[in-house]
């Protein structure tokens, strides 16, 4: 859960990603989260991810949610996570079947007003992998965990208009890592990349597997490309 950098017209933004749960019991528990964790102030804009197929803006007051937007999606944008500018937010698309193919999508909208909690589509891309569960903003590059298929996809965006591109790069947990190609979404003992976060003292990123129950530094190179193979930490 991340506040925006800068908020607009003094409203607060989230991302949220609820994870394996129904779209309501997800909500329920990351509202009781957001309650009991943080003081919540009046007129903050929340926007919310699910497994189904729109993603919902809610209005927090001291006491009592309201619903302002809802924004069509494609399926499951489980995890949304917001631009540092704070103009752009984007959503996984968490599918094994994008387009025909073993992978999902990753979707870029546009804030129109943020008050309203109103979003515009401006386009998506594929994720290059299957199940992307969670995907990492920074600057202009967004990393993108897959999780089914054990890899992290770099994407880019155009800062004038929020159009993504890619992919810059596409590293996998399989040759690099373990030396195994069985892709399984089921199986636990194989490459599950769920989340990737910045490590800011040693310029790098940290990437967590569950499947390998290990997490994995990359070294960021001044194009942003990941420096392979990563150090297991």
């Amino acid at each position: 859960m991340q506040r925006s950098d800068k908020p607009a017209n003094n409203d607060l933004l989230f991302e949220i990603g609820p994870k394996n749960l129904s779209p309501m019991f997800g909500f329920l528990i990351v509202i009781s989260f957001l309650f009991s964790m943080l003081q919540v102030l009046n007129g903050e804009t929340m926007f919310v991810g699910s497994y189904s197929n729109e993603i919902i803006s809610f209005q927090l007051e001291s006491d009592s949610l309201t619903v302002l937007s809802r924004t069509p999606s494609g399926k499951n944008p489980s995890w949304l996570a917001v631009s540092q500018c704070g103009r752009y937010i984007f959503a996984v698309n968490e599918v094994n079947d994008f387009e025909g193919n073993y992978e999902g999508a990753v979707e870029a909208y546009k804030i129109i007003n943020l008050a309203e909690g109103k979003l515009k589509f401006i386009n998506r891309v594929s994720s290059r992998g299957g199940s992307p569960a969670h995907l990492h903003v920074r600057g202009n590059f967004i990393y993108v965990s897959n999780y089914c298929s054990g890899s992290i996809t770099l994407l880019t965006f155009n800062s004038q208009n929020g159009e993504l591109s890619g992919p810059l790069q596409e590293v996998t947990h399989y040759p690099s890592v373990r030396n195994e190609t069985i892709i399984d979404c089921n199986r636990k003992d194989i490459p599950h990349i769920h989340q990737v976060i910045d490590d800011e003292i040693e310029h790098a990123i940290l990437s967590t597997d569950l499947g390998l129950d290990s997490i994995f530094q990359y070294q960021l190179q001044r194009d942003g490309l990941l420096k392979v193979p990563p150090k297991e930490i």
